[in-house]
């Protein structure tokens, strides 16, 4: 008996039933979504529509955010071949701003596509969107005058109309531009960098008309950049409670131009608060001031720190305690 033929015969069958051997498989005809640009207090909806394109039973046993910011809930979780299912996402972008992505992946029995991922994707918009919501500039000293913008966008229900700006310092003017009435509005600031004579801060300050936003501070700060500079430029200190354990601050002075020098004394104006040299480099040297028992009386005194370069032979630090 020619048992050839019969060999073959079996070896056709079983290649036709392996090759139409019943799969899953998962597929989304979006499984991107752009939400464009909404308000930062909103909650983001949005269903992907999943479907089983293969010829057996879908099973997803898994699902996982890539964040905590998603919420997400399946219709049913077997997919019979040929239909669909939906998945429900909630996104959250409360107090988020800028760019917000987020992915949610699907752990089916596709064996050629067993974690699926759809993605939600977008811009997150503050109500009222303040750009820059500080104003830091670094000025040579040899500079005379500088300009900066801030922009104000109000997306609320609400017209916000300013009804006054003030700056709470004398190195700066500020100018109010309405673009958009009730909308959309820009600061301009001119920085008077020959009325500095050391590094200091300040706020614009506008007030408005709008019941959730009365007030708009943004602070500003302007460190002048010398042969020699103080880092923080103004020591802060919070006045002590009772009771309260004696704290020590640092001050960092340090060469723009990384070139040696040297500290030749370190003193307090007026002589109430302990300062001393605590280490020292070839281009920066450590203060240490205190320690002490900070009081509002100490408002006002200046660190004076004399050195032997010969353009900066000086350099006021301001010493300040706040309640």
């Amino acid at each position: 008996m020619n048992l050839f033929p019969c060999i073959a015969a079996f070896f056709i069958g079983w290649s036709v039933s392996a090759q139409g051997a019943a799969t899953p498989s998962i597929s989304c005809d979006a499984p991107s979504y752009d939400f464009g640009t909404r308000l930062n207090t909103e909650e983001i909806p949005h269903t992907f529509i999943i479907t089983n394109k293969g010829t057996a039973p879908l099973i997803i046993s898994r699902i996982r955010g890539g964040c905590g910011c998603t919420r997400h809930e399946l219709a049913r979780s077997t997919i019979p071949p040929g239909e669909s299912t939906t998945l429900g996402v909630r996104l959250t972008i409360r107090g988020h701003i800028g760019p917000k992505n987020a992915s949610i992946y699907l752990h089916s029995n596709d064996p050629a596509e067993p974690v699926y991922q759809c993605h939600i994707s977008g811009i997150a918009a503050a109500e009222l969107d303040i750009v820059p919501q500080s104003v830091n500039i670094s000025i040579p000293s040899d500079i005379t005058n500088l300009q900066s913008r801030i922009n104000i966008c109000n997306r609320t229900g609400t017209p916000l109309n300013p009804t006054n700006l003030l700056t709470s310092n004398t190195f700066c003017q500020a100018q109010l531009v309405t673009n958009v009435p009730g909308r959309d509005y820009a600061i301009l600031i001119k920085i008077l960098t020959n009325g500095i004579t050391m590094s200091t801060q300040g706020s614009i300050r506008l007030a408005t008309d709008h019941p959730r936003y009365p007030l708009l501070e943004i602070p500003i700060s302007v460190t002048v950049v010398r042969d020699i500079s103080a880092y923080p430029p103004t020591v802060v200190m919070k006045e002590a409670r009772a009771q309260q354990q004696a704290e020590s601050r640092y001050i960092i002075v340090k060469s723009s131009n990384n070139q040696p020098f040297t500290v030749k004394k370190v003193q307090a104006i007026p002589p109430v608060i302990p300062v001393g040299i605590q280490s020292i480099k070839p281009d920066w040297v450590r203060l240490r001031i205190g320690p002490l028992l900070p009081s509002t009386s100490m408002t006002g005194i200046v660190i004076r720190i004399h050195t032997d370069h010969l353009d900066q032979p000086i350099l006021d630090v301001p010493f300040d305690v706040s309640r």
